[in-house]
């Protein structure tokens, strides 16, 4: 027998998700100290937290926050960059965060799925990339949403810490 998750055993529930902008980013700092992998808040959040947060409000197609019944419990921080595949552009997405409470109810699917709509929709868009921490256990979700996983961890990316590099062309 099937359990449902206790946040949609309610009769009504309601997810959206919401452009990042200066009156809800503390919302995403929030969530990004409570929900992100260690390692890559130590990685981005921490050490580049000015700029990091800058350039999230600079990319408001890609970098969403999801709410579940009007509370902020989940997020994506995308950049554009410079793609290897014919003077193209990718997509790099740097944070991806569901408060734990909140995961499994499909919030992180729509978060990336969005990521991908709107880069699959823009011609300069080459692929979406993003690198994850070996232990994460957000692989699955990006394999299961069409990303390719490289043969070999990259050593480094966050620091002393190796990553997959997982690849969507658009």
């Amino acid at each position: 027998m099937t359990v449902p998750h206790p946040m949609t055993s309610a009769k009504y529930f309601r997810q959206a998700l919401d452009e990042l902008n200066n009156n809800n980013l503390k919302q995403l700092k929030t969530i990004h100290k409570h929900a992100l992998d260690p390692i890559v808040l130590a990685h981005f959040c921490e050490r580049m937290e000015d700029l990091f947060y800058k350039e999230a409000l600079g990319l408001p197609d890609y970098t969403r926050l999801a709410y579940f019944n009007d509370m902020s419990v989940g997020g994506i921080v995308c950049r554009k960059r410079p793609s290897s595949q014919d003077g193209k552009l990718e997509i790099q997405i740097l944070t991806l965060a569901v408060l734990e409470a909140y995961r499994n109810l499909g919030l992180g699917t729509k978060l990336v799925q969005n990521a991908i709509d709107q880069a699959t929709a823009d011609s300069a868009i080459a692929q979406i990339t993003v690198y994850i921490p070996v232990e994460s256990r957000a692989l699955s979700l990006f394999e299961r949403l069409g990303f390719a996983k490289s043969d070999q961890p990259v050593s480094g990316y966050f620091g002393s810490h190796e990553a997959w590099l997982l690849v969507k062309q658009v």
